[in-house]
């Protein structure tokens, strides 16, 4: 993939810092002026706009100087934007600096990577990186996207379950034709990965927080006791959700948390009804939910001490005292469990992807789109289908506890040969194969344990598949 960067030459330390970084990127191909050159003999500028018209995507990196050039605004930006207009060309705006990008006609409604508060030139060297890097992995994302065929994922769940609706002696005979490739729903239309204030907390209490992981995050409800009965009133309202915190809450099970403010909880606690109300569902936001309490932490400066446990006894507290005391309407939170352990082992290190796809869609995609769910009060369609995609893939694989964990060894390996026949190319059959492992190594933890050492059973057949890559 091929991406034209637009930059005043007096910004050039900021590009090679770009085109350093774009060197782990093997399918992004970053051009520069002053890195690539423009061939000596031809005419510069029919030069840049024909590198443009090649290009798939653009990445303006805005300054005082960028705005000052006559050039940009003269040949480049007009070019750019005609192209990201009119055909599937893909942008990413950055603010190198606070300048006057809004008396830019071009800029001046426009959708920035990052804010003014997070300009390239305010960041340390490991954040500047981390910004390059997610800046970079939106294009890697899009070409992953571009790799696949154009059908989309409710497409592919409408032909899943009518494989799955088929008895095994059918599956045999599947028409190879409807065996269309797995291909998630990937937003095209991301924020910028880094949020001030909560990302700096996530990095500083990574190893307090996620470290206990498996063992504080594995059950929601193993860190906190059992409710005392008829805490508070059945009606709702704001008093009525304090006053559960308040009842629930002490330094032992929350910690620092106490320190916060009804007006603290009050907001946490809105942001969890509003997203409810839009059909998000009740796990991402008790994900979500972790780095709010996280960015209030910061606020009292504390949170040093505190313990995993103390964390999700926290979120726990005032996600159930949302749904239950605050929120117009209450949703049933009996899969919360389950499907939060098993999403949040997906989206962790717990699982090395084979694919690029599964890496960019459970590692690199999904905070992407988690943080900026946390800084939008009002997400878009884009944004909230992705979540609800990310949840019917999640359903999907869940299904294999009834289609695909009950089939005998051998119909169970004449299925798996014909999904990796279906592979065009290795990327394909990673993607296959990894589908395969968490339907039968991590659908089994969560949904049907009686299935675990079944899984592990059928997982040794994928090796005696013909594999074509």
């Amino acid at each position: 993939m091929s991406v034209f960067v637009c930059y005043s030459s007096e910004d050039r330390k900021y590009v090679d810092g770009l085109k350093s970084l774009s060197n782990d990127q093997s399918n992004i191909d970053i051009w520069a002026s002053h890195v690539d050159k423009v061939p000596v003999g031809d005419n510069y500028e029919s030069f840049i706009e024909e590198k443009i018209k090649s290009s798939q995507g653009a990445i303006l990196l805005v300054s005082s100087y960028f705005l000052d050039s006559d050039f940009i605004n003269r040949v480049e930006l007009p070019l750019i934007f005609e192209c990201f207009n009119n055909q599937d060309f893909h942008l990413e705006i950055v603010l190198i600096e606070e300048c006057d990008y809004k008396s830019n006609p071009y800029l001046n409604n426009v959708q920035f990577s990052n804010s003014e508060s997070t300009t390239l030139d305010s960041l340390s060297s490991s954040l500047y990186s981390l910004v390059i890097k997610d800046l970079l992995n939106k294009f890697k994302n899009l070409e992953i996207s571009r790799g696949f065929e154009n059908s989309t994922n409710d497409e592919w769940v409408d032909r899943l379950k009518e494989f799955y609706e088929t008895s095994p002696s059918e599956r045999r005979t599947w028409d190879k034709d409807d065996a269309k490739k797995y291909t998630l729903r990937t937003n095209r239309a991301k924020k910028f990965l880094v949020t001030g204030l909560i990302t700096a907390f996530f990095l500083l209490l990574t190893l307090i927080a996620l470290s206990d992981l498996q063992g504080s995050s594995s059950d929601p409800e193993e860190a906190n006791p059992s409710e005392p009965a008829d805490v508070v009133t059945l009606s709702k309202g704001e008093g009525v959700f304090l006053q559960y915190l308040e009842a629930k809450m002490t330094n032992e099970n929350v910690g620092d948390v106490i320190l916060f403010s009804d007006y603290d909880f009050l907001n946490q606690a809105d942001w969890v009804c509003l997203l409810l109300d839009k059909g998000v569902k009740h796990y991402f936001l008790y994900d979500g939910l972790w780095f709010l309490v996280a960015e209030n932490l910061t606020k009292y400066n504390a949170g040093e001490n505190m313990t995993g446990d103390q964390m999700w006894g926290a979120v726990y507290f005032i996600f159930h005292g949302a749904n239950d005391y605050l929120c117009d309407s209450t949703v049933n939170t009996d899969q919360l469990e389950n499907k939060f352990n098993f999403h949040k082992n997906l989206t962790t290190d717990n699982y090395e992807w084979r694919s690029d796809l599964f890496n960019a869609q459970f590692k690199e995609g999904y905070l992407n789109n988690l943080y900026e769910l946390l800084d939008n009060s009002n997400p878009s369609l884009s944004l909230l289908g992705y979540f609800d995609s990310q949840d019917e893939f999640y359903d999907l694989m869940i299904m294999g506890c009834e289609t695909i964990l009950p089939l005998e060894p051998m119909d169970y390996l004449d299925y798996v040969q014909d999904r990796f026949s279906e592979a065009k190319n290795l990327e394909d059959q990673n993607v296959i194969w990894d589908f395969e492992e968490i339907v039968l190594f991590g659908v089994p933890t969560w949904f049907c344990p009686d299935q675990v050492e079944k899984g592990s059973r059928l997982s040794t057949y994928i090796y005696l598949v013909d594999f074509k890559y």
